[in-house]
């Protein structure tokens, strides 16, 4: 619901991970730390605590309240995530929201968190369930375990989607939140946020994107003439796409879906990598198998050390 005066309702709780980014945590803070950004407090949880992160923290001078978590060791993202989650839960009412935040993803747009949050508040305000908001996400196929973005013609309104992509103002509600869980710290890296919000749907909550900000969003893609940021394929990414993708499709998917995407990690990607030449190719395929080999064997957590930044 609003308040008297049509603003949002609820406060927005920041959740911020980092690791080994001073830079990009100064930068982070500096946009989303600030008078109008739309936060009411943030969470940062240091996965790699050091004198040049802590010193960002020091010398900032927010507007919102900070609580800096320095963790014993790294957890990853998922474990971040989950921590950053506990500590708001300690203090936020249930028609809070918590939004999840990139040391080296800022909002695109001034005022987009001011804009997810009054997105989500008006949804809740027609008296939906809604569980999670954002600005780009997927739909999962819980057959083969492929993900499909919303096409074009739909980014108008509300577009009911299965997940909030990483680094998209994932917005989760905390009633939705304490009822279904936070992140899975097991999973470490790499489809926590699909797995977080197929919890949220099978909850009862329904999540989603916003149409006209997707809209905006792909606009910048397409108009943008600057270098790209780079593959993200390595040895370690495919170790956890692999197993964290099948621990996913056997909690949430169809008879069977596990298998097929199984196949395709053991079978189809080794033979991808192998017409375009991959390298170090057997490497990149012997992580696939051992991710699927895990996932099978329930082996969580941080297994495969991640290298950089």
């Amino acid at each position: 619901m609003r308040t008297s005066q049509g603003a949002p309702a609820g406060k927005v709780h920041g959740v911020l991970v980092t690791y080994r980014r001073p830079d990009g945590l100064a930068e982070m803070l500096a946009r989303v730390a600030e008078p109008g950004s739309g936060l009411s407090s943030l969470v940062i949880v240091d996965n790699a605590p050091s004198r040049a992160s802590e010193a960002v923290v020091a010398h900032a001078t927010p507007v919102v309240p900070i609580a800096y978590v320095a963790m014993a060791e790294n957890v990853g993202p998922a474990g971040g995530i989950a921590a950053g989650m506990a500590r708001v839960l300690e203090q936020a009412d249930d028609q809070d929201w918590m939004l999840v935040l990139d040391d080296d993803n800022p909002p695109h747009e001034p005022d987009g968190i001011l804009q997810v949050h009054a997105f989500a508040s008006a949804l809740v305000a027609r008296g939906m369930a809604v569980g999670a908001v954002g600005i780009a996400g997927a739909r999962l196929n819980r057959w083969t375990g492929t993900l499909r973005t919303p096409a074009d013609h739909e980014l108008h309104g509300a577009i009911d989607v299965d997940y909030v992509a990483g680094g998209q103002l994932l917005m989760a509600s905390v009633r939705a939140v304490r009822r279904c869980g936070v992140h899975d710290a097991r999973l470490f890296f790499g489809f926590d946020d699909l797995d977080f919000c197929l919890r949220l749907k099978a909850g009862g909550f329904s999540v989603f994107v916003d149409g006209e900000q997707l809209s905006r969003a792909r606009a910048r893609k397409r108009s943008s003439r600057g270098p790209g940021r780079g593959s993200k394929t390595s040895v370690w990414r495919r170790y956890y796409a692999a197993r964290n993708l099948i621990v996913v499709m056997r909690r949430f998917g169809r008879p069977g879906s596990a298998l097929v995407v199984t196949a395709v990690q053991v079978l189809s990607r080794p033979l991808a990598d192998l017409v375009r030449r991959r390298s170090p190719m057997l490497r990149y395929s012997g992580a696939g198998v051992r991710g699927a080999v895990d996932a099978w064997r329930g082996r969580l957590g941080r297994v495969v050390e991640p290298v950089g930044p």
